[in-house]
């Protein structure tokens, strides 16, 4: 996904066995890589709401998935507070946010 000041953000998923081995990643306007947070099994549910620069996400593969929001991503990337915002049944996947900041996940 492409946050609010244009920098693409993705992850990695973790093959096989249930040790972390891979991280959320952000390539920015510079084409500088950031590594954002690791270690994790699978990023999914990656999003960024177009009202207040928060954005979420969920390692699906976790033992106990949530999805979480970075309140202040914009200003301090993912070393910011890591709020757990929901605890959908089953194992978070894609997120979309409508244009009213509701988050939808699959």
């Amino acid at each position: 996904r492409v946050d609010r000041l244009g920098r693409f953000v993705c992850g990695g998923h973790t093959e096989k066995g249930s040790t972390p081995q891979t991280a959320v990643y952000r390539l920015n306007t510079d084409l500088s890589v950031e590594k954002l947070l690791g270690p994790i099994r699978t990023c999914n549910a990656i999003a960024f709401s177009p009202t207040d620069g928060s954005m979420y996400f969920t390692d699906t593969m976790a033992g106990d998935p949530h999805i979480y929001r970075f309140r202040d991503y914009e200003s301090t990337s993912m070393a910011g507070e890591m709020e757990a915002f929901a605890k959908p049944a089953g194992k978070p996947d894609g997120s979309a946010l409508d244009t009213e900041g509701g988050l939808w996940n699959a």
